[in-house]
């Protein structure tokens, strides 16, 4: 949403600078009448669509299934292979890391920076409202940010704002694997002596707003009922030894915290970071 609103204050400046009248008396009903043109209402809806239904597939998949029609049902089932097993877990962990990137001509695009995969809404309005008449789960190239040298903070945030700008076109068989690595690899991590009992620890300082002193004071800054929504949501190991663990929000998707655990019969905290993946761009 606040990109699209963004859009329509960049477009209400444009049509103020282009008017003399503007400039002298304020906005002009042709102002007005030129933002509003600049902006499709409907983009609008769907953006308010798709976040409603991102939350609520996080929050409870089956539940959020159940309140579709008949064939949205089966559309989403299809595309998140909902049902037995793990079904249902790996929808909910990516619903709740996928952002909404762009929404053109009734496609909603959401991606998950983890999984690196993406997430296609086709919606179209009928009397009874906004309906999916499309949906489908697209992988970004094979590759990214894991394999590289560079410090993975910085790393993730490079290679979320390269993917992103990129219209996905591959089969999502590589998101459905990547997103099954990432919970294979916490439930390992969480299964080593005292990982649990560090993890635990870690997101009640979380929720408490107490990390400043392992260096994310901007951390406890973040609304109360936000950090509360903060569960792990991966691990991986680090070539010093020791392992980093991934929270996130389906609240704020965009806000990445890690905690370094050094390496340990029972691991230590060391460092609590946060990433803002809408300053991603900022470090290129």
């Amino acid at each position: 949403m606040t990109r699209i609103a963004n859009c329509l204050a960049l477009a209400l400046l444009a049509a103020m600078a282009r008017s003399a009248h503007a400039e002298e008396h304020g906005f002009a009903a042709s102002d007005l009448e030129a933002a509003a043109r600049a902006s499709d209402p409907a983009t609008a809806e769907i953006a308010s669509e798709t976040e409603a239904l991102r939350r609520a597939i996080a929050l409870n998949t089956a539940a959020a299934l159940g309140q579709r029609g008949r064939g949205e049902r089966q559309l989403l089932a299809d595309a998140l292979g909902t049902g037995d097993g793990g079904g249902d877990l790996r929808a909910r962990w990516f619903a709740g890391g996928a952002i909404v990137q762009t929404i053109t001509g009734g496609e909603a695009l959401l991606y998950h920076p983890l999984a690196r995969g993406w997430l296609a809404l086709a919606w179209r309005k009928d009397g009874d409202g906004w309906r999916i008449v499309a949906a489908e789960v697209r992988a970004a190239a094979a590759g990214g940010w894991t394999g590289s040298e560079k410090p993975y903070r910085q790393a993730l945030a490079q290679d979320y704002a390269a993917t992103r700008r990129v219209v996905p076109t591959a089969e999502g068989g590589l998101a459905g694997e990547a997103a099954d690595r990432w919970l294979v690899g916490l439930a390992a991590w969480l299964r080593q002596p005292g990982a649990q009992t560090a993890t635990d620890s870690a997101r009640q300082r979380i929720i408490a707003g107490t990390t400043a002193r392992f260096g994310s004071p901007t951390l406890d800054l973040l609304p109360a009922r936000v950090r509360a929504t903060f569960w792990p949501t991966g691990a991986i190991g680090r070539a010093d030894g020791g392992a980093t663990v991934f929270f996130g929000s389906a609240l704020q998707p965009q806000i990445i915290v890690t905690a370094d655990f050094a390496k340990g019969l029972r691991p230590a905290l060391q460092k609590l970071s946060i990433i803002n993946l809408d300053h991603a761009e900022l470090d290129q």
